[in-house]
């Protein structure tokens, strides 16, 4: 096996692996830049990188409960991008109450 089919092999493994996450971006990406346009804010590459970033994440982690063959799985995954960040915080009351109640140390 040459060098050529080992980069192809290790770059299908990396597609694959991400695929959801690549899509979660896409919405990141897409939600910053509709921000910018629509609030006129100011364009920040560590604003986007973070977006990019968290998109991901959730595009991966979220992405993962839909069914393969949901036709709009890749859909459904983009928008999850789109609004991470209201999931975030969703996600973070949530589970921040869930574990509350199942370690209630008392003291409140």
């Amino acid at each position: 096996m040459d060098i050529a089919d080992r980069l192809m092999k290790f770059l299908e493994g990396v597609l694959s692996w991400g695929h959801l996450g690549i899509l979660g971006s896409f919405g990141g990406i897409a939600n910053y830049y509709y921000l910018n346009a629509t609030k006129n804010r100011t364009f920040l590459w560590g604003l986007l990188c973070a977006n990019v970033v968290l998109a991901f994440f959730l595009g991966k982690v979220l992405g993962g409960f839909i069914p393969e063959d949901n036709e709009f799985r890749d859909s459904i995954v983009m928008l999850i991008g789109f609004f991470a960040f209201p999931i975030v915080n969703i996600l973070e009351a949530r589970v921040v109450a869930y574990i509350d109640r199942l370690l209630s140390f008392g003291g409140k």
